[in-house]
């Protein structure tokens, strides 16, 4: 953040400064701060897709998942390639239900990145929605390959095991998840009164 601040500093009209900020509000939950963030960043480029991503990202975290939409879609209409807008955009599509569109979306940021983790992350959850559940249990595993401190891959993927009755993998993955930190692993296992 304090490199953020000081390109901020020294240079007060530097957009993409403002939206790396928001993305590291966003990160530490701080949405409205991460808002406003990034609408200085539109204000002073509003051709910098960056800054529609995270805008994005604070309503999504947010859940205005259609105001997060109308932004990934403007940061892809400037950027069609800009891989982050379409996993992030599938995040939308799956807090609202359209498990098809989360996936088409998660697909288009793999293709576009093989080795972005939340893409993988992104499809093995609308998979699992789907009841494709073989199928999102190899998502996450890629995700885990990728990134294996990330607790969210291993949790979902528990959740995964579970849905096909795999009940010693599930638990061996919430504890994973638990043990890199993530609060919903720990209080399923607590739960169920799993050590």
């Amino acid at each position: 953040m304090k490199a953020f601040d000081k390109a901020i500093e020294v240079e007060p009209d530097n957009a993409r400064a403002y939206a790396q900020r928001a993305i590291i509000y966003n990160d530490w939950g701080q949405h409205q701060k991460a808002l406003k963030e990034s609408e200085q960043s539109i204000i002073l480029d509003p051709g910098l897709a960056a800054g529609f991503n995270a805008r994005g990202v604070a309503h999504v975290n947010m859940f205005h998942n259609l105001q997060a939409i109308a932004d990934f879609n403007k940061a892809l209409d400037i950027d069609p390639k800009y891989v982050w807008p379409y996993a992030n955009r599938s995040r939308a599509y799956f807090q609202m239900k359209n498990y098809h569109q989360a996936l088409e979306d998660a697909n288009k940021a793999i293709e576009l990145n093989p080795e972005l983790t939340n893409a993988y992350f992104r499809k093995g959850r609308a998979l699992a929605a789907l009841n494709s559940i073989q199928d999102a249990i190899k998502n996450f595993d890629k995700a885990i390959e990728l990134d294996p401190e990330f607790s969210w891959n291993f949790l979902h993927r528990g959740y995964a095991f579970l849905k096909i009755t795999e009940r010693e993998k599930a638990i061996a993955d919430f504890k994973k998840a638990a043990n890199l930190g993530n609060d919903e692993a720990q209080a399923y296992l607590r739960k169920k009164g799993i050590q």
